[in-house]
Protein backbone atom coordinates (compact mmCIF):
# COMPACT_ATOMS: atom_id res chain seq x y z
CA UNK A 1 0.00 0.00 0.00
CA UNK A 2 1.45 3.28 -1.15
CA UNK A 3 0.44 6.93 0.50
CA UNK A 4 -0.91 7.70 -2.42
CA UNK A 5 -3.06 4.94 -2.22
CA UNK A 6 -4.14 5.91 0.83
CA UNK A 7 -5.04 9.41 -0.06
CA UNK A 8 -7.10 8.12 -3.24
CA UNK A 9 -9.27 6.28 -0.99
CA UNK A 10 -9.73 9.30 2.04
CA UNK A 11 -10.64 11.81 -1.32
CA UNK A 12 -13.51 9.48 -2.67
CA UNK A 13 -14.68 9.31 0.59
CA UNK A 14 -14.62 12.83 1.34
CA UNK A 15 -16.77 13.06 -1.39
CA UNK A 16 -19.14 10.65 -0.70
CA UNK A 17 -22.76 11.66 0.31
CA UNK A 18 -24.86 9.47 1.66
CA UNK A 19 -28.80 10.27 1.92
CA UNK A 20 -30.10 11.00 5.56
CA UNK A 21 -32.28 7.69 5.71
CA UNK A 22 -30.85 5.09 2.85
CA UNK A 23 -32.85 2.28 1.65
CA UNK A 24 -31.12 -0.80 2.47
CA UNK A 25 -31.10 -4.17 -0.01
CA UNK A 26 -33.29 -6.88 0.73
CA UNK A 27 -30.79 -9.84 1.11
CA UNK A 28 -31.57 -13.44 2.81
CA UNK A 29 -27.76 -14.15 3.70
CA UNK A 30 -24.28 -12.83 3.83
CA UNK A 31 -21.79 -11.08 5.36
CA UNK A 32 -22.80 -8.09 7.68
CA UNK A 33 -20.36 -5.06 7.41
CA UNK A 34 -20.48 -2.04 9.50
CA UNK A 35 -18.25 1.07 9.11
CA UNK A 36 -17.83 4.19 11.55
CA UNK A 37 -16.65 7.07 10.43
CA UNK A 38 -16.00 9.51 12.63
CA UNK A 39 -15.20 13.62 12.02
CA UNK A 40 -14.59 16.83 13.93
CA UNK A 41 -18.07 17.03 15.31
CA UNK A 42 -19.95 14.33 13.66
CA UNK A 43 -19.88 10.12 13.07
CA UNK A 44 -21.71 8.52 10.73
CA UNK A 45 -21.96 4.67 11.60
CA UNK A 46 -23.72 2.55 8.45
CA UNK A 47 -24.06 -1.31 8.37
CA UNK A 48 -25.95 -3.27 5.63
CA UNK A 49 -26.06 -7.39 4.91
CA UNK A 50 -23.81 -8.21 1.53
CA UNK A 51 -24.57 -5.34 -0.48
CA UNK A 52 -24.35 -1.45 0.64
CA UNK A 53 -27.53 0.49 0.66
CA UNK A 54 -28.61 2.57 -2.76
CA UNK A 55 -26.21 5.78 -3.13
CA UNK A 56 -23.69 4.27 -0.56
CA UNK A 57 -21.75 2.11 -2.54
CA UNK A 58 -18.00 4.51 -1.59
CA UNK A 59 -18.65 3.65 1.37
CA UNK A 60 -19.37 -0.65 0.93
CA UNK A 61 -15.70 0.11 -1.49
CA UNK A 62 -13.78 1.77 1.43
CA UNK A 63 -15.05 -1.27 3.76
CA UNK A 64 -13.93 -3.59 1.13
CA UNK A 65 -10.54 -1.65 0.80
CA UNK A 66 -10.09 -1.65 4.69
CA UNK A 67 -10.78 -5.39 4.91
CA UNK A 68 -8.37 -6.58 1.96
CA UNK A 69 -5.92 -4.50 4.20
CA UNK A 70 -6.50 -6.24 7.43
CA UNK A 71 -7.33 -9.77 6.07
CA UNK A 72 -5.31 -9.92 2.74
CA UNK A 73 -5.91 -13.77 2.14
CA UNK A 74 -9.61 -13.42 2.46
CA UNK A 75 -11.22 -13.86 -0.59
CA UNK A 76 -14.63 -11.79 -1.49
CA UNK A 77 -17.71 -13.75 -2.48
CA UNK A 78 -19.00 -10.91 -4.72
CA UNK A 79 -15.98 -10.75 -7.25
Amino acid sequence: MSPGEVEEQLQLLKKATVPAFPIGRPVCDGAYVELTIEGESSALTLGWWTMAPEEAEVLSDFADWLRKLGLPGEEDDDE
